[in-house]
C-alpha cells in the first residue's frame, strides 16, 4: 500500500534571475537566518515516500535532483551536468565533487539506489508512477559517473520527471528514520534541529558547489540556516511578515490585500484550487453518470470559482493548472456544463441520492463556504448532503484507505498531464493512486497515443484525453488562483509554489525591511528588534501557532 499520496500539488525545482524587490535595487546581507511560514507541521521528511506538496517545498532545502526545471519549462543541470535522450531511455552524467551532508562523494550508484527503491513497488512509494515510470530499469557506471533510465514505452517527459525526485545519498536507504528527519541530504541545507508543530531548523552546507547555474554555497546574502516555522492561520503568518518575524509566507486569503498594501515582495504561481472527483467506486452514487451529470449541472462554475478564491478565482483551462505546463490549450471551457438546475432535477427524477462530501479547509479561507453552496444547491435538489471537513492526513486515509467518501473537492495539482493520468486511471487503492476509480477508455487510448509522441507534438491527443473525461463528468475544475508567496528583507524566485532555496538572498533593503506593521491581531506576534530584522532572523519562540495537521 502507499504510505503518501501526490494530492495538494507537487513542486519542481527551477533556475530564475534572483530579481530585486519592488522598483529598486536590494542590499544582500551576508549570514543571518531565513525563516519560512507552513500551514502545517510537514511531519515525515522521507523524500523517497512522502509526496505532499508542503514536504517537497521542505525537502527542495536538503536534497537536489538530478535536473533543474526553469520557469520557460527547458531543463538546467543540477546534480547532472549533461543528459542524453533518446524516447524511451534518458542518460544523465554527475558532475564533479559533489557530495553528501556527511561528506561522503555522491556516486553513479548512489543516484541508481534512489530511482530503484521508487521503482520497486514493495517500498511503497508515492512517486511510483508519478515521477518515476512503472517497470524502469536503472543502470549506473561509476568510472564514467552516468546513470541510465530505461523504459519500455516512450515516454516524452523521461528526462523533465526527474526534476521531481530527490536524490538520497546511499546510506539513507537503510535508515528511514534518517530519511524522515531529513537526513542523508544533496541539497544546499541540512538539517539540526526539530521541534514537532513548532519549528525545523536547517543549516547551510558552505562546501555546496553543484547549485543551478553555478550557485555554490558561499554567495553573498545566501543565509546560514534557514527555519522552517509552522503558522497555521493566515492572518497570524501576515502579521509575522508585516512585523518582520518571518521572511516567507504564502497567503491565499483576503490579508493578501494587507501585504500588496505594504509593497511586500511577491512570487506568484498558479494552483487547482477547486476540484470534484466523484467516487466511481460500487455503492457510491457517482457510478451512475447521470447522477454526476445531475450533481454538476445543479452548479453554477463560475460563481463556485470566486467563492472559493475570490476574485483572483477564475474558471481553469485544464486539469494541469501548475506552470511551467507544455500544453496551454483548452480542454475545460466547451466541456463544462451550463447552470441548469432543471436539467439536473430531471436526471434525478428516479431519485435523488445521499452524498458526503469532503472537503480541506487548509486549501484556503474559501474552501468551506464553497463546500457549503454546493451542499445548497444539492439540497435544492433533493439530495442529502453530508459535509466533512477533513485534516489533511484524515483525508489522505480517506480517500486512499476507507473509500467513505462519495464526492471530494480536494484538487490535484501537477505541471505534466502524464503524472495526472496516475491518478486519472490505472490501478485504485491499495494498488494505485486513482482513488476516485475512473475507468474511461477513451481517457487511457489517448494517453497511450500521447505518450508516444515527443512533448511537442502531443498536446493535441493530451487535451483531447482531458475532454474525455470531462464529457464523463469523470472530474470537475472549477477554479485555479494565482497563489502569492510573499518576503520580507528577503528575494527568491518561485515555481510551482516552492521557494528555490539556492535563490534566497536576504537583503536589507528599506523596501524590503522597513516597518510596515499595523495594528497586530490579539496575542498573534511580537515585533523583532531592529538588529535582528535587518539580519532576517526571527524572534524565537515570540509566536506559537495553532497546532496544524500534516499536509496532505
Amino acid at each position: 500500500m502507499r504510505s503518501t499520496r501526490w494530492l495538494g500539488g507537487w513542486l519542481c525545482a527551477s533556475v530564475m534571475l534572483v530579481a530585486s524587490c519592488g522598483t529598486g535595487g536590494a542590499a544582500s546581507t551576508a549570514g543571518g537566518t531565513f525563516t519560512m511560514a507552513v500551514p502545517e507541521d510537514p511531519g515525515n521528511l522521507d523524500p523517497l515516500l512522502a509526496s505532499s506538496g508542503l514536504t517537497r517545498r521542505i525537502n527542495r532545502f536538503l536534497y537536489d535532483p538530478l535536473l533543474h526545471l526553469r520557469s520557460d519549462g527547458t531543463l538546467a543541470p543540477g546534480l547532472a551536468t549533461a543528459w542524453i535522450t533518446t524516447p524511451t531511455s534518458a542518460t544523465f552524467t554527475l558532475k564533479e565533487g559533489v557530495t553528501c551532508a556527511d561528506g561522503s562523494p555522491l556516486t553513479a550508484s548512489d543516484v541508481a539506489a534512489t530511482f530503484g527503491f521508487i521503482a520497486d513497488p514493495a517500498n511503497g512509494s508515492a512517486l511510483l508512477g508519478v515521477a518515476v515510470t512503472p517497470g524502469v530499469k536503472v543502470s549506473a557506471d561509476d568510472a564514467a559517473k552516468t546513470v541510465t533510465l530505461t523504459v519500455t514505452d516512450p515516454d516524452p517527459f523521461l528526462a523533465r520527471k526527474t526534476t521531481s525526485v530527490f536524490v538520497v545519498c546511499r546510506k539513507g536507504l537503510t535508515d528511514p528514520a534518517g530519511r524522515q528527519r531529513g537526513g542523508h541530504g544533496t541539497g544546499l541545507f541540512k538539517p539540526t534541529e526539530a521541534v514537532p508543530e513548532d519549528h525545523y531548523t536547517l543549516v547551510r552546507r558552505p562546501e555546496y558547489a553543484w547549485g543551478p547555474g553555478g550557485v555554490t554555497g558561499r554567495e553573498p546574502g545566501m543565509p546560514a540556516s534557514a527555519v522552517v516555522k509552522v503558522v497555521k492561520n493566515e492572518t497570524t503568518a501576515t502579521n509575522l511578515l508585516l512585523s518582520g518575524q518571518v521572511n516567507v509566507a504564502e497567503v491565499n486569503g483576503p490579508d493578501r490585500d494587507r501585504l500588496d498594501a505594504a509593497s511586500m515582495f511577491k512570487r506568484e504561481d498558479h494552483t487547482m484550487i477547486g476540484e470534484l472527483f466523484f467516487n466511481q467506486a460500487d455503492g457510491h452514487p457517482g457510478q451512475d453518470q447521470k447522477v454526476r451529470q445531475a450533481l454538476v449541472a445543479a452548479l453554477d462554475i463560475p460563481e463556485l470559482a470566486g467563492v472559493i478564491a475570490g476574485k483572483a478565482g477564475r474558471v481553469p483551462r485544464s486539469l494541469v493548472a501548475q506552470e511551467p505546463k507544455p500544453c496551454t490549450g483548452d480542454a475545460v471551457t466547451r466541456n463544462l456544463p451550463a447552470h441548469d438546475p432543471a436539467k439536473a432535477k430531471q436526471l434525478l427524477a428516479g431519485g435523488t441520492p445521499r452524498i458526503r462530501l469532503v472537503y480541506l479547509p487548509a486549501y484556503g479561507e474559501g474552501v468551506a463556504p464553497a463546500a457549503e453552496l454546493i451542499a445548497q444547491r444539492w439540497r435544492s435538489l433533493g439530495v442529502q448532503v453530508e459535509l466533512k471537513s477533513m485534516s489533511p492526513s484524515q483525508s489522505k486515509e480517506t480517500l486512499y484507505g476507507t473509500g467513505t467518501w462519495d464526492v471530494s473537492m480536494i484538487p490535484v495539482n501537477a505541471s505534466l498531464p502524464s503524472q495526472l493520468a496516475a491518478f486519472l486511471s490505472g490501478p485504485n487503492p491499495p494498488d494505485g493512486n486513482n482513488f476516485a476509480h475512473i475507468d474511461n477508455p477513451d481517457y487511457r487510448r489517448l494517453v497511450k497515443q500521447a505518450m508516444a509522441l515527443p512533448a511537442d507534438q502531443g498536446c493535441t491527443r493530451w487535451l483531447a484525453a482531458e475532454e474525455a473525461l470531462l464529457r464523463r463528468f469523470d472530474v470537475v475544475p472549477f477554479s485555479e488562483s494565482p497563489t502569492p508567496v510573499y518576503g520580507d528583507a528577503v528575494t527568491f524566485d518561485l515555481v510551482t509554489g516552492g521557494v528555490v532555496p539556492s535563490s534566497v538572498r536576504l537583503t536589507t533593503s528599506p523596501g524590503c525591511a522597513r516597518a510596515r506593521a499595523p495594528r497586530l491581531a490579539e496575542g498573534s506576534a511580537r515585533t523583532r528588534t531592529a538588529s535582528s530584522r535587518l539580519l532576517g532572523t526571527t524572534a524565537r519562540g515570540s509566536v506559537r501557532s495553532p497546532k496544524p495537521e500534516p499536509r496532505l
